[in-house]
């Protein structure tokens, strides 16, 4: 593959040397393979640097799926060490796992298409702030078995619930910079600055808890995502209900 990419890499710059060129991609197992990539091609071949991840709703039960900031982790060490630090990291293909679920794809349950619709929006999130520069959605709506919930309606005209709330985040996050990350007693929080507007995207796990509000917060709103109502703060802090995505703003 590193042969195949500086051959390529040759050809592609004598046509446009300005033209952005993506490594190969790799899945969760794939680390050694990127290990032995990096150490052959030519490292002026690679403008970016690829992934794929598949979210398993039975690691989403703390809040969200561990795994996943472990894999974009060990990726992002092994582009330190082989000297590609610089380059950018893009999700050329993510979604939820269809073998989350007992049944599947093809009939799963109402807790299943909740679990997986609320992975997804947090892996969005989680994204942002393991500075994963760009995520392609895998659309599996068009052939079976199809994913755990539907994107859209009436076959394919219209968007969705979800689709809808997963255009809201993207837009929330295209241009945005993630000012901070954190996790404090089981409450996970992303603040995000974009332009002048501020938000916050905060969640707990599958159980409610707390989240003390900084005193350099000054948010106004607090809403969950889900189901569009209204957090009311008491007393600087705020009960975050579990399975939810509460988003604050200024």
């Amino acid at each position: 593959m590193a042969a195949l990419t500086n051959a390529a890499c040759e050809e592609i710059r004598s046509i446009d040397p300005n033209v952005s060129i993506i490594s190969p991609s790799i899945t969760l197992g794939g680390i050694d393979f990127f290990r032995h990539y990096f150490q052959s091609v030519d490292k002026s071949c690679i403008d970016i640097v690829s992934i794929h991840y598949y979210i398993n709703n039975n690691n989403n039960k703390d809040g969200f799926d561990k795994p996943s900031i472990r894999f974009l982790k060990r990726v992002k060490e092994l582009m330190r060490k082989v000297g590609l630090s610089d380059r950018p990291i893009w999700n050329t293909e993510f979604g939820v796992a269809c073998s989350a679920g007992k049944n599947g794809c093809m009939s799963p349950s109402t807790e299943q298409i909740e679990a997986g619709r609320l992975s997804l929006f947090r892996y969005l999130f989680i994204m942002a702030a393991e500075n994963v520069q760009s995520a392609s959605y895998y659309f599996w709506e068009r052939r079976p078995p199809a994913t755990p919930f539907a994107m859209t309606r009436d076959h394919r005209l219209r968007l969705s619930k979800n689709a809808a709330i997963y255009k809201k985040i993207m837009n929330m996050l295209q241009e945005a910079v993630i000012t901070q990350a954190y996790e404090k007693n089981g409450v996970y929080v992303v603040c995000i600055q974009k332009r002048t507007k501020r938000y916050a995207a905060i969640w707990s796990g599958s159980s409610n808890a707390s989240l003390s509000i900084p005193e350099k917060w000054n948010y106004h709103s607090y809403i969950n995502l889900l189901d569009g109502n209204s957090l009311i703060p008491s007393h600087s802090s705020l009960e975050i209900p579990g399975n939810s995505l509460v988003i604050a703003q200024n």
